[in-house]
């Protein structure tokens, strides 16, 4: 979530969600921002799960910029497996009860 009531930092998040019907293995892969600040992952999401990256520790080094940023997830073979971009119209549309950017998705999908 991109601008957050309170402490941004703190309550800002990214969640990964798997849409395929294996488990993934996070290991070595990467999210990477706007500014090509890196965080590499680890864990496994089981199918239909989502993995939840929040606050100062869970997202750092990565920022969610409040005008307009880019997030990227990358196999880690280097493959990108999906992104998602989002700007100030983008964050007016999303009301303050359902903010659902950004989301992700660990499974490979055209732009």
């Amino acid at each position: 979530m991109v601008n957050p009531t309170g402490d941004e930092t703190a309550n800002e998040w990214v969640s990964l969600q798997n849409l395929e019907p294996v488990t993934i293995n996070l290991t070595g892969w990467k999210l990477v921002d706007q500014n090509n600040r890196i965080k590499t992952l680890s864990g496994k999401i089981k199918p239909g799960e989502t993995k939840v990256f929040r606050g100062k520790t869970g997202l750092a080094p990565l920022r969610l910029p409040n005008t307009k940023g880019l997030l990227t997830l990358f196999h880690k073979d280097g493959r990108r497996v999906d992104r998602v971009d989002y700007n100030e119209t983008d964050l007016k549309k999303v009301t303050s009860k359902a903010r659902v950017l950004p989301l992700i998705f660990a499974t490979y999908r055209d732009e």
